[in-house]
């Protein structure tokens, strides 16, 4: 049975790593980190949080040991990521899952932590968080309901936490049904790239989830034409697509609809659009590899404990 960590506490310590890119601005960490502190939190900072390596924050052994190294400490109670940018796939083989599986504790990032992610749930068996980052949405004035079910998720023992997704525009591929799974998924680009690796979760009977920023509609195409020829797609009890922000406009473009129409329809399952996450201020925290289930008639979700 995957772990779910134990909440963060009120007071408790909250480790700061930098599994893939440095942030634009030092200063986006400091307003971060000073974010957490006015929230009565006290924080530790990775050694790979100011480190540089061009596009990455520190080498591999660095950023792996911050992880391994806030695991381990027993004064850390939740494990925070600055940003993502690109980076963490390097280092999931330097990962002591075991180590981790023995202490588990609330990690929360997304976009490039979608790997660390997958790789938590396979390898360590740990239920971890999507949500805002530390250099990210923390550094500035979070909109009300990214803080709400932030610290509703990570800082409680949460249960049957209902979500309510907006009407689907017009012209959307969505299919009608229910259906319940394990919750897996992220930025499609990142967990596209562990197909075929030890870190791809056996998603079958699951819910997939993902969203993208800046990719061609092409390229979102070739991400989920290699989902389904891995037969990934085939299993799927559901599918619930988030924000797909910065589509360019640079190449001749089909309707993204119809794209997600042409993957979807044959498989004769549960889609809804307008789930709230992606590259967007306001967003939910979800839990990755939790029980969920999804009604597209009332356009809920809803994130189960113990299932």
């Amino acid at each position: 049975m995957p772990i779910i960590p134990q909440p963060l506490h009120p007071g408790g310590t909250i480790g700061v790593v930098a599994p893939g890119s440095p942030p634009v601005d030092d200063d986006y960490i400091i307003a971060g980190v000073q974010y957490l502190e006015r929230k009565g939190y006290k924080v530790q900072l990775g050694e790979s949080v100011m480190a540089r390596d061009g596009y990455l924050s520190g080498d591999d052994d660095l950023r792996a040991a911050d992880i391994n190294a806030m695991f381990a400490d027993d004064s850390v109670q939740a494990v925070f990521c600055t940003r993502g940018g690109y980076g963490c796939t390097r280092i999931l083989p330097l990962l002591d899952y075991a180590l981790i599986h023995e202490n588990p504790k609330p990690l929360l990032g997304f976009s490039d932590v979608t790997a660390m992610h997958a790789a938590l749930y396979t390898e360590a068996d740990l239920i971890s968080y999507g949500g805002p980052m530390v250099a990210v949405e923390m550094r500035q004035p979070m909109q009300a309901g990214t803080e709400q079910t932030l610290w509703s998720m990570v800082g409680s023992a949460w249960n049957d936490v209902e979500i309510g997704l907006p009407p689907a525009h017009e012209g959307v591929y969505e299919r009608e049904g229910t259906a319940s799974g394990r919750l897996f998924g992220g930025n499609l680009a990142v967990l596209t790239s562990l197909v075929g690796t030890l870190y791809f979760p056996d998603i079958d009977g699951g819910i997939l989830f993902f969203e993208e920023i800046g990719e061609n509609v092409y390229r979102i195409d070739r991400m989920l034409s290699q989902l389904r020829n891995a037969d990934v797609l085939e299993g799927l009890a559901g599918v619930l697509i988030g924000t797909m922000t910065g589509v360019p406009e640079d190449k001749v473009n089909r309707p993204l609809e119809k794209v997600f129409e042409e993957y979807f329809a044959p498989l004769e399952i549960p889609v809804m659009t307008g789930f709230p996450f992606g590259h967007i201020p306001e967003k939910i925290t979800y839990p990755h590899g939790a029980y969920a289930e999804m009604d597209a008639s009332t356009r809920i979700v809803r994130f189960k404990r113990g299932e």
